[in-house]
């Protein structure tokens, strides 16, 4: 197997997760937390139950993880072709830095605030202040996936535009 093809099907792997990954963000967004952040902070009591089984970091974490591990064996794949290189370094910093660092710095805690301590520990005013930044910082980690999404997804094509059939 020549390098562009094993680089071309590295790289397409990573697109393939981290696609998974931006739809199930943007479900999420969409689908998810209108439900969540309705009426707040009986709506963080029903959702605690309603994600009593399994919660949206039982998926995010592992495909998260998945995606940085995908871009980062594209990179060792695609390591000889620059442009392509570049594009995929550039999906795993913004995957690194706006999605990890983001979730692990500014959402984690506030998921502790809003769904572990909730009205136990906090006041109402709180949960309401704390579930209003959660949603108007969520954006940016939306951006960030878009990004990482777009930079692999453009490495994905600058391959298979010299990729032999």
């Amino acid at each position: 197997m020549n390098r562009r093809r094993l680089a071309f099907g590295a790289t397409s792997v990573a697109l393939w997760i981290v696609m998974i990954h931006l739809g199930a963000l943007l479900f999420e967004t969409v689908v998810v937390y209108p439900n969540i952040f309705h009426d707040v902070p009986a709506s963080l009591e029903l959702s605690m139950e309603w994600m009593a089984a399994t919660a949206p970091h039982d998926f995010f974490a592992p495909v998260g993880a998945l995606s940085i591990v995908a871009i980062g064996t594209a990179i060792a794949a695609s390591w000889r072709f620059t442009t392509v290189r570049n594009w995929l370094l550039i999906g795993l910093v913004v995957a690194i830095l706006g999605e990890f660092v983001l979730s692990a710095t500014v959402f984690w805690p506030r998921n502790t605030i809003m769904f572990s301590e909730g009205l136990t520990v906090h006041s109402a005013e709180t949960l309401k202040t704390t579930a209003k930044t959660f949603q108007r910082l969520h954006w940016l980690r939306v951006g960030a996936t878009v990004v990482n999404a777009a930079a692999v997804f453009r490495a994905t094509v600058t391959l298979a535009q010299k990729t032999p059939s």
